[in-house]
């Protein structure tokens, strides 16, 4: 069985296409790991060798926008995060269905294995693509485990709020499209977990990132003193340039406050970033917060576009092709 997998050809990708809309991921039972690679059933491979040739990106961005797309064939090993994905069936087969922005990396040669990944292999296939929007911009929230991240994308993307506290198990992500000035921006906003255990997991999306939300929360001083250390993060792990902005969330809670707006202030100066607070709870400031930083990566991905015309086809959906932060994504 090893032989016969190890000697199967391939396809290879005729020419890169650009980022797909949707990629359907086959998660296909491995018989046995081993330190080279998986070892499947031979019917499997044979299936695999049938699928599609397409093109996906493991969700970075270069400095203008543009996503720096990697080829998967049919047969290749990625990582794919084990929480995400939504269950797909087509005819008899059945899929999960993953963003391109969800696939953390293409393998060769000796395999990784993180804590709360796991290894599959693909066999993946275009969906139709339904682009209504003039801009992608992908968001992500971090910052201490309790701080009421989960609740800020819930009141954003849902206007509503519960105030019971469950921790985000690894990463979760919501949709919300909004107009800026005229143009339509889809807002694909990543919500992290703020415990240690689920590091490995949040810092693999730090560089698909192009706008982060440091959030703190006023009633507790130790994750307004932990931000340094998310800025930190942030600066080794995030493409260079990306947008940031400071929240401090639970405003309204004044009775138990224990950070001054004064003082956030002071420390969003020092880190050179804006700064806002907010109340996901009373809805206070969350619109203000997600729109000035998208209104901040729009001005600049355009300008980008300007002092370098190659990039130009990033910033428009009207433009021929895919490429960039307009190429299609869930």
């Amino acid at each position: 069985m090893r032989s016969r997998w190890t000697s199967t050809t391939i396809r290879s990708i005729r020419s890169l296409v650009p980022l797909l809309d949707r990629v359907l991921v086959q998660r296909v039972k491995a018989e046995a790991k081993t330190a080279s690679g998986i070892i499947l059933p031979e019917s499997s491979v044979e299936k695999l060798n049938e699928a599609k040739v397409v093109a996906v990106g493991p969700g970075a961005l270069d400095k203008q926008g543009k996503h720096m797309p990697m080829g998967v064939a049919a047969g290749d090993r990625v990582l794919i995060p084990q929480y995400g994905g939504s269950p797909v069936k087509v005819g008899e087969d059945e899929y999960q269905l993953f963003r391109d922005s969800e696939i953390l990396a293409k393998i060769k040669g000796e395999l990784l294995f993180f804590a709360a990944t796991d290894l599959f292999v693909v066999a993946v296939d275009r969906m139709p693509s339904t682009r209504n929007y003039d801009f992608l911009i992908k968001l992500l929230l971090i910052g201490d485990s309790g701080v009421g991240k989960s609740c800020c994308l819930l009141r954003f993307s849902e206007d509503s709020f519960t105030p019971s506290f469950i921790t985000t198990i690894g990463i979760d992500f919501k949709i919300r499209t909004i107009d800026l000035d005229g143009k339509r921006v889809k807002l694909q906003i990543w919500d992290t977990a703020g415990q240690e255990r689920f590091r490995t997991i949040t810092t693999a999306y730090y560089r698909g990132a192009m706008g982060i939300l440091l959030v703190y929360d006023v009633t507790d001083e130790r994750s307004f003193n932990n931000i340094r250390t998310w800025f930190e993060n942030v600066e080794h792990h995030a493409t260079e340039g990306v947008n940031k902005i400071l929240i401090g969330n639970k405003c309204d809670w004044e009775e138990k406050r224990v950070i001054s707006q004064e003082k956030g202030q002071a420390l969003a100066d020092e880190l050179g970033i804006p700064f806002l607070e907010v109340s996901a709870k009373s809805n206070i400031n969350i619109d203000k917060a997600f729109y000035s930083l998208a209104a901040d990566i729009k001005k600049r991905l355009i300008d980008s576009s300007k002092n370098d015309p190659s990039a130009a086809s990033g910033v428009n959906v009207g433009d021929k092709g895919d490429a960039g932060m307009a190429s299609k994504c869930c």
